[in-house]
Formats: structure tokens, C-alpha cells, sequence
């Protein structure tokens, strides 16, 4: 086995390394996890458990959570501010009333582009979403010697992805939140 295979399994493994030493990076799609929780679970994404998640004992030097907006819906910017108490940095853009396709290629751009900025400083690049057009901005960093994560519900990992990350981490149900489902009446 690479040192760089040994490195990352000791980094999933507590007892052979110091977690705590091991610098983590986070980027979260929020589109990519809107659909997936309340279609199969009634229930939304708990962004503070999916930080603890991520983290898993390591230190979280930064989480980004990209987020586009829709006015409608949220004229008060209500999401930004759970996401900034979260401990989130937030990045967003106004969802235009354009055909989603469109709007996700330009979201893609954004999330790649903030990827290309890494800091030197983390170890792993654990990224929640499953977009494959982020295939190559991984490469690169899997070539300057990034550990990369993947974290999806199952349902929407795409065949590929297993390619190009050194590891795919599923979110199930306990990353839900615990209140009252979607539509259920109390």
C-alpha cells in the first residue's frame, strides 16, 4: 500500500494517528441535499450534526456552505443566518427564474472555483454533493496531495465518483433533524 493510501486509512482510523492533527476542509452543496432528505425521509439535513459528521474527531479548519437564494422563499435571508450560527462561511447567489440546469452549471462554477482557493493548511477536502462536474477540481487537488471525502446520501452518489475520492462516506438518517417530520401533524 502508497504512503498516501496509508496516510488516508490512518486518518478514518482514531487509534493509529492523532485525529486531531489531521487539518479538514469543508464545502457543502446545499442544493445537492434540499431533495434527497425530504423525499425519502420527510426531514431536512441537521447542519450542525453534518459538521460533527465531517469533522469525525479531525479538526474542521473551515466548513463552506453554498447556498442560492430565492427571494421568495427566504426574503430574509432566514438559511444564512442558521448556516453563520452553524459556523458556516456562506457563499451564495441570487436563484435566478431560470431552467435548473442552468442554474446548477453556474453553481458548479462557483464551487469549483472556491475549491481551486484551498488553503494549504487541510489535509482532506471532505465535499457534501454530488456533482460530477467537480470531478477534475478534485483530481488536481488529489494530485497536490489532498485527501479527498465525498459525502452523499447513497441515492445520489454518481458511479464515478468512486474514481476520484479516497473515500465515499453516506449520510444516513442520523444526520436528520430530530423534530417533527415534514407534513406530519403534531
Amino acid at each position: 500500500m502508497s504512503l498516501f493510501k496509508d496516510f488516508f486509512k490512518a486518518s478514518l482510523q482514531p487509534d493509529q494517528v492523532d485525529r486531531e492533527k489531521i487539518r479538514v476542509a469543508a464545502f457543502v452543496d446545499t442544493m445537492s441535499l434540499e431533495r434527497t432528505p425530504v423525499r425519502l425521509y420527510q426531514s431536512r439535513v441537521d447542519l450542525i450534526a453534518l459538521k460533527e459528521f465531517i469533522a469525525n474527531g479531525r479538526t474542521l479548519s473551515e466548513a463552506h456552505a453554498f447556498v442560492a437564494h430565492n427571494a421568495a422563499k427566504d426574503p430574509f435571508g432566514a438559511f444564512y443566518k442558521v448556516l453563520r450560527k452553524a459556523g458556516y462561511d456562506v457563499h451564495s447567489k441570487d436563484r435566478p427564474e431560470a431552467h435548473p440546469g442552468i442554474l446548477k452549471t453556474v453553481w458548479s462554477a462557483e464551487i469549483i472555483e472556491t475549491l481551486k482557493n484551498l488553503p494549504i493548511d487541510a489535509d482532506v477536502v471532505a465535499v457534501v454533493g454530488t456533482d460530477p462536474s467537480y470531478a477534475g477540481v478534485l483530481a488536481h487537488l488529489m494530485l497536490e496531495g489532498k485527501k479527498i471525502e465525498l459525502i452523499a446520501f447513497p441515492q445520489d452518489l454518481h458511479p464515478d465518483f468512486d474514481i476520484i475520492a479516497d473515500c465515499i462516506r453516506p449520510l444516513t438518517e442520523d444526520i436528520l433533524m430530530k423534530r417533527q417530520k415534514i407534513g406530519e401533524v403534531a
